[in-house]
């Protein structure tokens, strides 16, 4: 399975970033290899917004807003809420059942709305 993890790197290290849609990167995780590959927030979107073959399985994530989620639903990528900010933790925990399914009532509250922010808030204003 891969897994795609918004992620806010470090010099040493990588850290699981609490809002999927505003990480800088992104690291896709192979769990059956243990391979690790990182990407930038434009490759990652640019990716998943081809259409082609789904880049990941599912997602690691503590939060995606109203529009992502809707999207995610729709493509049936599910999303799990991380314990922590440990990469290979939380990829154990996934992989033992351990995780939370992201559910409705955990989906980060919408931003508020101003006509030039449409583009960037990830919500529907319509």
């Amino acid at each position: 399975m891969k897994v795609c993890i918004a992620i806010t790197p470090t010099e040493h290290n990588a850290e699981i970033y609490p809002d999927f849609f505003n990480a800088r990167a992104y690291c896709i995780c192979n769990s059956f290899t243990g391979s690790k590959i990182f990407y930038s927030r434009a490759d990652i979107l640019q990716s998943f917004a081809m259409g082609a073959n789904k880049p990941f399985d599912t997602i690691l994530t503590a939060g995606v807003k109203p529009m992502a989620y809707n999207i995610l639903r729709t493509q049936n990528i599910p999303v799990y809420i991380p314990n922590g900010t440990s990469i290979d933790e939380n990829l154990r925990m996934l992989l033992q059942n351990k995780l939370k399914p992201l559910q409705k009532e955990d989906v980060l509250p919408p931003s508020s709305c101003e006509s030039d922010a449409c583009n960037t808030c990830s919500t529907s204003c319509n």
